[in-house]
C-alpha cells in the first residue's frame, strides 16, 4: 500500500483489549513497520466484542497497560471506538495519560453490535444495537471539556454532516459504508463519490458564510434531535 500512496496518511490498526492477550509496544511496532505506517489506531469495542461469539472481553485495566507503552511506541496512537461512541470520563482518562487523537465513532452510522448479533442463536445483538453515545453528544462533550484533537465518525453520511462536524469541534470526519458500492465498481466510482462529498461540503460552507476551514470551525450551531448532526 505504502508504494501505491506515498503521500497519503496510512495507519495501522489494532483492538486495544489485545494488551491484555500479548501484545506490547514491540508487537505494536512491528504492525507499524509493517506496512511504514504513520500511526496506529487502537480501537475499543468492548460492546461489539461482548456479542461477537468468540469475542475478547477481558478489558481490565487497558488504560494503565496503555499508558505504558505510549512512549515506546514510535508513532502516534489514535484511539478509536467502532460505532458505541466515548463518553467524557473516558476522554478525560485517554488525554490525561498522553493520548492526542480520539476518533469518537460513536451510535448512528453502522452498528457493529447489530452485525455481530447476526452470528449469534439470540436476539442479543438486536437488543444493545442502538446502545451507545450518539456521534454529535460525543463529540460536543470532548471538545468542550478536553483538548484532544477529535475525528467525527459514526453517522457521517455527506458533505453536511461532515461541515456540521468540524462546526461542532471536529478535527476530520470519517465514513466508510457509502464508499461500499463505488469500491465495488471502479476506482473511478470512488473518486466521483469523493468529488460528490467534496461539492457538498463546499455548498454547506457557501451557505453558512464560511470561505475556509478556519471560518467553519469557529461557525455556532444549535443542536437539535431530528438527524443524526
Amino acid at each position: 500500500m505504502r508504494n501505491l500512496s506515498p503521500s497519503i496518511p496510512l495507519f495501522a490498526n489494532m483492538g486495544l483489549v489485545q494488551l491484555n492477550y500479548g501484545y506490547g509496544a514491540d508487537e505494536i511496532n512491528r504492525l507499524i513497520d509493517a506496512i511504514d505506517a504513520d500511526g496506529i489506531f487502537l480501537h475499543v469495542n468492548h460492546l461489539q466484542e461482548a456479542i461477537q461469539p468468540e469475542g475478547d472481553t477481558n478489558f481490565k485495566d487497558l488504560i494503565p497497560k496503555l499508558a505504558k507503552i505510549i512512549k515506546k511506541v514510535k508513532k502516534p496512537i489514535l484511539i478509536k471506538e467502532v460505532g458505541a461512541g466515548i463518553d467524557l470520563k473516558t476522554a478525560k482518562q485517554l488525554e490525561n495519560i498522553g493520548i492526542k487523537w480520539l476518533d469518537l465513532a460513536g451510535l448512528g452510522g453502522t452498528s457493529w453490535t447489530w452485525v455481530e448479533g447476526h452470528r449469534r442463536d439470540d436476539d442479543l445483538g438486536h437488543l444493545f444495537k442502538a446502545e451507545g453515545v450518539p456521534t454529535d453528544e460525543a463529540l460536543i462533550a470532548a471538545k468542550k471539556s478536553t483538548k484532544l484533537k477529535l475525528i467525527a465518525g459514526g453517522g457521517i453520511r455527506n458533505g453536511i454532516h461532515i461541515a456540521k462536524a468540524i462546526a461542532l469541534g471536529a478535527e476530520l470526519a470519517t465514513a466508510a459504508k457509502l464508499l461500499l458500492k463505488p469500491a465495488l465498481q471502479s476506482s473511478e466510482a470512488c473518486l466521483a463519490w469523493f468529488s460528490k462529498i467534496k461539492m457538498q461540503l463546499k455548498v454547506a460552507m457557501f451557505s453558512a458564510g464560511c470561505k475556509n476551514i478556519k471560518q467553519l470551525r469557529k461557525l455556532k450551531l444549535s443542536l437539535k434531535r431530528n438527524e443524526n448532526y
